[in-house]
């Protein structure tokens, strides 16, 4: 069970490595890092999500205590709406008024929310993840704007659901 959990984190770190060292930035999103790549290259982000949802559904829906499985198959699930329902339309304005955007982003929410009350629930000390990100966030936002605060909110999520399918 573990294996398959190392493979999704494993893909999630080499794509998101490589989305910044050829680009040459951090995304404001990982959603958005889908433009980062020419129309007929975007399967690729398709693909890496699908990847990372379907490899994590056993770890973390065996891992979360019976009564919420529910919730981490859904979180999952969600993840595999997201990365079926990529942003389709231009940067700064994703809706191209085909509803793919809204599902998108409910999806993505939900994945979000879900996996952190399965986590939380579970096991509370994972929250310990967050610290990290509640620091840079109040540090950074004391000045200014933080650009890229949901990517590694993201990425906060998806470490947090890595760690508890692992341990």
């Amino acid at each position: 069970m573990n294996t398959i959990i190392i493979i999704a984190a494993f893909v999630l770190a080499i794509y998101v490595a490589v989305v910044i060292a050829v680009n040459k930035q951090i995304p404001n999103s990982l959603s958005e890092s889908v433009y980062y790549f020419p129309t007929k290259g975007q399967w690729l982000w398709t693909a890496v999500i699908a990847t990372v949802a379907l490899c994590t559904i056993p770890p973390f829906v065996s891992k979360t205590i019976p009564a919420i499985q529910w919730m981490a198959f859904l979180a999952c699930a969600a993840l595999a709406f997201v990365a079926v329902c990529p942003l389709m339309g231009k940067p700064g304005n994703p809706d191209n008024g085909d509803g793919t955007y809204s599902v998108h982003m409910g999806a993505a929410i939900a994945c979000g929310v879900l996996s952190q009350i399965c986590v939380t629930v579970t096991n509370p000390w994972f929250l310990l993840a967050w610290v990290p990100w509640l620091v840079a966030f109040v540090w950074i936002t004391k000045d200014g704007k933080w650009h890229t605060a949901m990517f590694w909110a993201e990425m906060t999520c998806f470490i947090s659901v890595f760690i508890f399918g692992l341990l």
